[in-house]
């Protein structure tokens, strides 16, 4: 009886390091999926003056429009992207960024330079 409790202990503690064992290999073969292999453009758009900092509503509604397109192509590639919105001191300009994956750079340059053609895109290291 008490060689059947140790035979049954040890296939328990088989049956555990095995599971152990496969969610490790798991978690290993899927690490590449945490890195995103996105690269970060800087994307200068020149500030548009208004008369008494006000925006003509179709102007305002074009620019949207635009701004659903390049996220539209961008949706499009079915990979993962961020966009990204900043102000890094309080009244200066407002800096836009865009990660997007490596083999998609010129890609994502060339819509956002198509749609904005003002509009000037850098890589940031």
């Amino acid at each position: 009886m008490e060689s059947l409790i140790t035979a049954l202990y040890l296939v328990i503690a088989a049956a555990f390091a095995i599971l152990i064992a496969f969610v490790a290999y798991r978690l290993i073969k899927r690490r590449p999926l945490f890195s995103l292999d996105l690269r970060l453009l800087y994307v200068r758009v020149p500030k548009k003056t208004a008369e008494k900092d006000q925006v003509e509503k179709p102007v305002l509604e074009q620019e949207i429009n635009l701004t659903e397109q390049i996220i539209s192509a961008l949706a499009a590639l079915k990979k993962p992207f961020a966009l990204e919105a900043s102000v890094h001191h309080i009244g200066e300009e407002i800096k836009f960024y865009l990660a997007v994956p490596r083999n998609s750079t010129e890609f994502a340059a060339r819509q956002i330079q198509g749609l904005f053609p003002e509009a000037q895109v850098e890589e940031v290291d």
